[in-house]
């Protein structure tokens, strides 16, 4: 299933995609009542990653890293 959006994500820059993935991510941890955290550009410090990265979905222990694609990366992750 492909949506439309508004903007074209694949063309905006840097700012724009990191608000239209920040609201996304944020909205989605909200229906679940502050059990999933959304922290942004957030600094791992582990045995299973190190440094900084875009932001991170936390859900008790269990931490899932999110990466923006740069612009010229951005069409493989488009479906």
């Amino acid at each position: 299933m492909k949506h439309k959006t508004c903007i074209h994500v694949t063309s905006a820059n840097e700012a724009t995609r990191r608000k239209f993935i920040s609201s996304i991510l944020h909205g989605i941890a909200s229906c679940y009542d502050g059990e999933v955290k959304v922290c942004p550009e957030y600094e791992l410090s582990g045995s299973h990653g190190k440094g900084p990265v875009d932001w991170i979905i936390k859900i008790g222990d269990t931490i899932i890293v999110v990466t923006e694609a740069k612009r010229e990366d951005i069409n493989q992750g488009v479906g």
